[in-house]
């Protein structure tokens, strides 16, 4: 009877994978030719096997690298440590710290500082209004628990224009710091479990005095029984796991794998109402030149479980060539907006750790992605999949 069990158990496992085991718009598991599925896409590049890529649809389970770990981090911005996406090899030994995920990259280091810009976008939206192009930070390596602090002036100088602070991973677990520009003196808390929405899981509180007009101290205390939101040295909230039990599901609903820092600004004004009026109303584009800017001067992220510096970055190049990620007119749009208000053409390709959100506009190309990348073979791949969804 065990005999037959086991059996039984590896023959619906083995079902399950063939089952599952498709990279969407290749009708397969990727070839060996290009074998990082991301996103429903089969492609190549360090950039798509060290970061995006996701081990059940690949090619194997080896096409995909290791989550880069934890290592303490003090980043005062005195160097330019930001790469964008398309020019990142996946090496977190490589001497940055953070991507810019999208396409055109509106992240700079200026002056010690992290800049994020949002100008005004060049094409509408589902909704037929330009939006703010935003642009979204994310750091290279992974943590599991530990003390999280950012030093922000927001750009909270007109309603609509959100400012984030977030550590977030693929499966939806989250743990937010966001300014809606509507509250310029408050910030919203919230969290997370597996891409679940529970509006009673946001607070608002006051920091004090007008978020874009100085630079506050933000720090997420991430531990494995509890979260502790700080302002400016003084705890605002605290989240216990024990609170987050649901015995329907029988699971704690809180954050609790490997997730990855983003720092982020984008438009929730010329979106979903339900979004426009979280945000505080109606973003102000009365000027078209206006460029919307939060600032970072100070990233410290303190890991619980750390000694991954001396973590060996694999070197095989069999089959890696450039690629990049698609142009976004996407920002950081946490959950915390509504879920239902997503826009139907919501892309094919998105953040890694942003794929199941709202999206802050519509991507450049919403109906079907663009391969970057030099890999002749990928760019075939993708021709094949878009004759044949």
């Amino acid at each position: 009877m065990a005999l037959k069990k086991a059996c039984l158990v590896a023959l619906l496992a083995y079902f399950n994978t063939q089952v599952n085991a498709i990279c969407q718009h290749y009708n397969a598991t990727c070839p060996e030719s290009a074998p990082c599925c991301s996103d429903g896409w089969c492609n190549v590049g360090h950039n798509c096997i060290a970061t995006i890529c996701d081990p059940l649809n690949s090619y194997s389970a080896g096409s995909c690298y290791p989550k880069p770990q934890c290592v303490d981090l003090v980043d005062t911005f005195s160097r330019n440590d930001v790469t964008e996406f398309s020019k990142f090899d996946g090496n977190p030994n490589g001497g940055y710290e953070w991507v810019s995920e999208f396409i055109p990259n509106h992240a700079a280091v200026e002056d010690g500082e992290l800049v994020l810009s949002m100008p005004l976008g060049t094409q509408k939206n589902s909704y037929g209004r330009l939006q703010g192009f935003g642009a979204t930070v994310t750091s290279i390596r992974w943590i599991q628990y530990g003390n999280v602090t950012a030093r922000v002036k927001t750009a909270s100088t007109s309603p609509g224009v959100v400012t984030s602070f977030i550590i977030r991973n693929p499966e939806g677990d989250e743990i937010d710091f966001e300014w809606v520009g509507g509250s310029p003196d408050k910030v919203q808390t919230n969290y997370y479990y597996n891409d679940i929405l529970d509006y009673k899981n946001g607070i608002e509180a006051s920091v004090g005095s007008n978020t874009a007009d100085g630079f506050n101290e933000y720090m997420i205390q991430w531990e494995e029984d509890f979260i502790k939101f700080w302002v400016n040295k003084k705890v605002i909230r605290t989240v216990y796991k024990k609170d987050t039990w649901d015995e329907k599901s029988k699971v704690y609903k809180y954050p609790a794998r490997l997730a990855q820092v983003h720092l982020g600004i984008w438009d929730g004004g010329r979106g979903a109402p339900g979004t426009m009026e979280w945000a505080g109303g109606p973003t102000n584009w009365s000027n078209p030149k206006t460029v919307y800017k939060a600032y970072y001067n100070y990233v410290n992220i303190q890991c619980k479980y750390s000694g991954n510096s001396t973590q060996q970055w694999p070197t095989s190049t069999k089959n890696i060539a450039s690629s990049s990620r698609n142009s976004s007119a996407t920002s950081a749009h946490t959950s915390s907006t509504v879920a239902a208000e997503t826009s139907p053409n919501t892309p094919a390709v998105v953040s890694p750790a942003l794929t199941s959100r709202p999206p802050a506009v519509e991507h450049v190309n919403s109906a079907h992605p663009v391969n970057l990348g030099s890999a002749l073979i990928s760019a075939a791949l993708f021709l094949t999949a878009y004759m044949y969804q």
